[in-house]
């Protein structure tokens, strides 16, 4: 779920891609980038010059959402993380399953075959299980206390007014 929203917005700040503009470097560019993540699940509008900030359609609190940011987004990144994880030991568990029984099947030829294949495939996917993991614990860990989320929120509301 958020590998997938990371990697679409990711996409989109392509040079040539509608957000191709954003350097993460700056807190406002920060802001627009946090928007577009979250735009599915939390989104942020000014009502009276106020910012109210809405879960699913539900107006929250800072609090609220300082908790839903600090406890329900990590343990959704965390079923993601232990995903790819678990599906990639799945495959590295038959490749080591297969190695065993090579030494005592007489269908070594075929065994070699998949061997070759999953060894193939865990060489592949290694470094971009690497980088998928990354990208999720990045996202995780930003904001980690509640002054830098103020600052964030203060900085969308300042977005949010000026464009």
């Amino acid at each position: 779920m958020w590998l997938e929203r990371l990697k679409e917005i990711n996409k989109k700040m392509n040079v040539n891609d509608e957000l191709g503009y954003l350097n993460l470097n700056f807190e406002l560019h920060q802001s627009v980038y946090i928007i577009e993540i979250l735009k599915d699940i939390i989104s942020f509008k000014i009502n009276e010059n106020k910012l109210k900030i809405y879960l699913n359609d539900s107006y929250i609190s800072f609090d609220k959402f300082y908790n839903w940011w600090q406890i329900q987004r990590c343990i959704e990144i965390n079923k993601d993380e232990k995903n790819l994880i678990l599906n990639y030991e799945k495959v590295k568990g038959e490749f080591i399953k297969l190695s065993k029984e090579l030494d005592n099947k007489e269908e070594k030829e075929e065994i070699n075959e998949k061997l070759k294949n999953l060894d193939y495939y865990l060489k592949k996917e290694t470094p971009i299980l690497k980088t998928n993991l990354q990208i999720l614990s990045r996202f995780k860990n930003s904001y980690q206390n509640k002054e830098l989320l103020k600052k964030l929120i203060e900085n969308i509301f300042f977005y949010l007014k000026y464009n």
